[in-house]
């Protein structure tokens, strides 16, 4: 059975950035034409959440100094060492 049409690849390419443009022209164009509310409207509004900035810690250093740990060894060597 022969295939009626045959698709080419920069076909598809083609294709998928026309569709890519129009999608963006559609989201710029949506982005344009957002609700705005007036002041009325806005104070009608309920419910929701709001979140306060907590301030943010600094870093204190401790009061004494920080001291590096101190290792201790044995070394065993046979015939022993004076």
């Amino acid at each position: 059975m022969e295939r009626k049409q045959r698709i080419e690849i920069t076909d598809l390419l083609e294709q998928a950035v026309e569709n890519a443009v129009a999608r963006r022209n559609e989201a710029l164009h949506l982005e344009d034409t957002l609700p705005t509310l007036s002041d009325d409207e806005a104070a009608n509004i309920v419910g929701g959440s709001t979140l306060v900035a907590q301030p943010i810690s600094v870093y204190t250093p401790p009061k004494r100094p920080v001291k590096p740990p101190i290792t201790v060894g044995i070394i065993a060597t046979n015939p022993p060492v004076a």
